[in-house]
Order: structure tokens, then sequence, then C-alpha cells
């Protein structure tokens, strides 16, 4: 120690009083050296400098003390840092082999997207007229199909038709998506998202198979603790839940076999009450769309889009969804009940009588957590009129010439889905189900009246069974293998079935 204090360096580690000590040092030259410091000198009997080479000595034991708890804690978080890996290795499903290079964890990937965010941070920013943040995400997805048979879309089969199979590939279910936060208003906080894709019909040429750009869902809302006020353009009420699946991203699984998915505008408010144990209520007007709207033209006005048969009655549709929930998130077991009512009015000429009927429904669902990682979750529904939610076998309503007379009644109709989720560690996820559409097939008969040019108007039942497994390596890139079996029953005639084998591969972004 006393080599150290001698050293020049003393005045660099501890300025201001070895700055003093080496002056005392300096300003004796020449004459005795100061007495060596001893232990036992009282204090009152040191001398200056002793007593600031005893500050010095004090600074340092506890410098040294610092240090060797810098370095244990060091040591610890190194340990809990490997502990942190080594879980996240288990879970993976990976060997632990010594030597062996280490899988994919949550940990690489969040310092993957930290590294990210870090350049990110150097990029020029999206700028809004509203200066609030603004997000782009979106989907590439790539799909390949094998149909054994004739279906309505090749790509995302939804009903099976006789005739020969099919087997290509898409990018038509890309999509891309914006997401903004914006100001408190009302002490409430403002959120607005819209996403788009490119399935729109005829967006294929004789030089592209690429798609033409489609809205696909749009919401924008203000939130409060228990309460939500927005209008968007998505699901209704009735169909609060969907099975994942890679490639149905265009159209949802169990579509028009059992799923009320259509996506229409709507404007609406929710409210829950509780914590643990929540009971909410949701309600809404809607515009329910027409299974298919067709432009329509005549000598007067070329061109014209005729309203769909909600907007002719002029009068607006209603849904509302009951709910109790008992835990938190995704695992939260819950069972709601709904309802629809929505008159429709009808005119096959202009001018022309109108004919009207009303569209209604009610539904029960039910989500049930099995276990940490797997879900049961089902929805069941009766009703009248529901082409424009996306079922009735793609019809709203059937009729019927009586001599000079043309009954219109709204073709009743029962349906519903089940399936079952389960995450196999933290890359592999399964889905399984089995949907069902079934409009009343005496009504069909006796009420043989279609659509003119509609391909879908034989039909009586229409059911889909699926299973998928979705490959994750990474949070945004995924893998997925899925088998889909159609049954379309018409109303007179034979069975019609196809089975689908489907690859698909996504980029998130």
């Amino acid at each position: 120690m006393k080599s150290l204090l001698g050293r020049p360096l003393c005045s660099a580690l501890f300025a201001f009083p070895v700055v003093a000590a080496c002056g005392a040092q300096q300003g004796s030259a020449g004459r005795q050296a100061a007495p060596p410091l001893s232990a036992q000198t009282p204090p009152e009997q040191q001398t200056l400098p002793e007593r600031q080479l005893q500050a010095i000595k004090t600074r340092i034991d506890a410098l040294e003390r610092q240090m060797a708890e810098d370095q244990r804690q060091l040591l610890s978080l190194r340990s809990q840092v490997g502990a942190m890996q080594n879980a996240a290795t288990k879970q993976s499903g990976e060997p632990l082999v010594p030597g062996a290079p280490a899988p994919a964890t949550a940990l690489e990937e969040q310092q993957e997207a930290t590294s990210a965010q870090i350049a990110t941070l150097e990029q020029k920013k999206v700028e809004t007229t509203s200066k609030f943040p603004l997000s782009l995400h979106g989907t590439l997805l790539l799909s390949g199909f094998t149909n054994s048979g004739s279906v309505d879309d090749p790509t995302v089969p939804t009903a099976a038709f006789g005739g020969s199979g099919s087997t290509g590939l898409s990018l038509r279910q890309t999509s891309l998506g914006l997401r903004a936060s914006g100001p408190h208003l009302w002490e409430a906080e403002s959120q607005a998202d819209v996403d788009v894709d490119f399935y729109a019909p005829g967006g294929s040429s004789y030089v592209s198979s690429g798609g033409a750009v489609r809205l696909r869902t749009a919401h924008a809302s203000l939130l409060w603790e228990h309460a939500m006020a927005y209008f968007n353009l998505d699901r209704p009420l009735l169909s609060p839940y969907h099975l994942e699946s890679l490639l149905a991203a265009a159209v949802p699984e169990f579509a028009w076999s059992g799923n009320l998915w259509a996506w229409n505008p709507q404007v609406g408010f929710s409210y829950h009450h509780g914590t643990e144990n929540r009971l909410g209520f949701e309600a809404a007007v809607i515009d329910p769309a027409d299974p298919y709207r067709a432009s329509v033209s005549n000598a007067n006005t070329p061109g014209l889009v005729m309203p769909t048969l909600s907007e002719a009655s002029r009068t607006p549709g209603v849904e509302s969804r009951l709910s109790l929930e008992h835990g938190n998130g995704d695992q939260a077991a819950a069972i709601g009940v709904g309802g629809y009512y929505s008159p429709h009015r009808l005119q096959f000429n202009n001018p022309g009588p109108h004919y009207n009927f009303t569209a209604w429904a009610a539904s029960l669902d039910l989500r049930l957590p099995l276990s940490h990682h797997a879900t049961f979750t089902s929805t069941a529904y009766r009703g009248a009129g529901l082409g424009g939610l996306g079922g009735g076998g793609y019809r709203d309503y059937v009729y019927r010439v009586v001599g000079q007379q043309v009954q219109v009644i709204a073709l009743d109709d029962v349906g519903g889905w089940l399936g079952l989720h389960q995450a196999l560690g933290q890359q592999f996820t399964w889905n399984v189900g089995a949907g069902i559409d079934n409009p009343f097939a005496a009504q069909l008969r006796a009420f043989p009246g279609v659509l003119a040019g509609n391909p879908y108007g034989n039909i009586a039942r229409n059911r889909t069974v699926f299973g998928n497994v979705i490959y994750t390596p990474r949070a945004y890139l995924l893998f997925s293998a899925e088998y889909r079996n159609l049954h379309t029953a018409p109303v007179t005639g034979r069975l019609w079935t196809s089975q689908m084998v489907g690859l698909g591969a996504a980029y998130r972004f």
C-alpha cells in the first residue's frame, strides 16, 4: 500500500486529498522524511499528512468493498440469464446437449427485436397529420393448395360442387395494416386500425395472378376502464370467436358452414363490470350486406348501384350480446347469448311492388379453457335471413309465384361450429373443428324461386371439417399445413364433396 501511495498516480485517483499529500511530501524534500503512519497512533496526535493518508486508505478500502459487491451482483445476473435461457430451451422441446448450438429462445427474439428497435430509431419516422404514433404491420402470405373436387374458390374453398379438382399457388391473402393511437377525449384513450388484402374479385389478369385491394376490417374506438364506444367494419357480435388458420385469412374457417363471420359496418357501445368475474353487455347498430350485391342499370339511371335490402328498409339493424366471464385474458372462461334483428325490403323490378321480411337470429357462444394451453370454443345460432351475416346457404330469402301473387319469406336457418385450439410448447399449435349451416330444406322445396344467376341457390346444407398445424420458429415467421373436408348437400341431387390439402408460409412485419 505504501508503494501505491508513493506513486504520482495517487493524485489522478483521488484528486483533492492526494494532491495535498503529494504537495506536503514535495515540500519536505531535502529534509527528514515523515515517519510511517502507525495504526496505533491516536487521531489527536496525528499530523496533517498522516490524517490525509488515513482518509485515502479509508476511501480505498470502501472502493475495494464496492468492487467486490459489484462483481458478486454481476455473477448473480449472469447466473439468472443462464437459468432463463435453459428454461426457454426446455420449453422449446430441444435437448440440452453440451457444445451444441443453442436453439432459438424467447430471450434471443427479444434481443433481436431490441436491436431492430435501436436501428429503427436512427431512421426517419412516418409522420401523420395528427402527429400521434402510427405503426405499419402486415403479413406476406403464400398458400399452396390442391382440391380433389370442384369448389367455389380454389384458394379458400367454402362449398363443394360437382366437377374436377384444382392445384395452385396464391399470394392474394397477403394483408397490410395501419394502427394508430390518438389523443384522450372525455378521459378515454382513442385507438384506430385498418387492414386491407388483395382478395377482391376480378384482381387477376392474363399476365398476373395478383389481386385487387379489398378493405378487410377497420376499427376506431374510445376506451375507458370499463367501457368502449366504437365504429368498425368487422364480424357481428353474435360471433366473438374464431379458430386460427394461416390458409383461411381472406375468408375465415367455417364461413358459410356455421360461422357468421361477414364483415359489416357497425356502431356500438360495450360495458363490463367486475375484474376476475365480469358481466359484459354490448350493443350496436349494423348495416348487413346482401349475400350477392350486384350493380343494375335501367334507362333512367345507367350504372346505378342499388341499396342493400337492409338499406332499402330505411331501418338499421340492431344486435346485442350479454356475456359472463371468469379469469383473465385468453384463458378466461366465458359464455354469451346474442340477438340480431334487421328489417329488409325487396323489390324485384323498379318500378314495382315491394316485399318486406325480417332477418333475425339468437345465438349462444362458449369458451372453455381445458388446460393452460388448450381451449374449446363453440357458437350456435337459430334465425332467418342470415345471408348478409355469412349463413343461410348464401341466401336471405326464398320466394314463389302463386297465380298473380309473389310470396317472399326469410329463409329459416340453424347452424354453428365447435373447435379445439392447443399449444405445444412455444413454437407449435394445432386446431381442429367442424361446422355446419343448415337452411330449412322444406322451405327450399316449397319456395323454389332463387336469385337469377345465383350458383348457390340449390344448397340445402353445407358442412366443413378441418385441422391444421402451425409452426412458428420466430414470432415473424410461420409455416402451416392444413386439411379441409367439404360436404355440400343440394336440395335435389347427389351430395357434393371435396377435400383440400394446403401448405402456407407467412412473413409478418
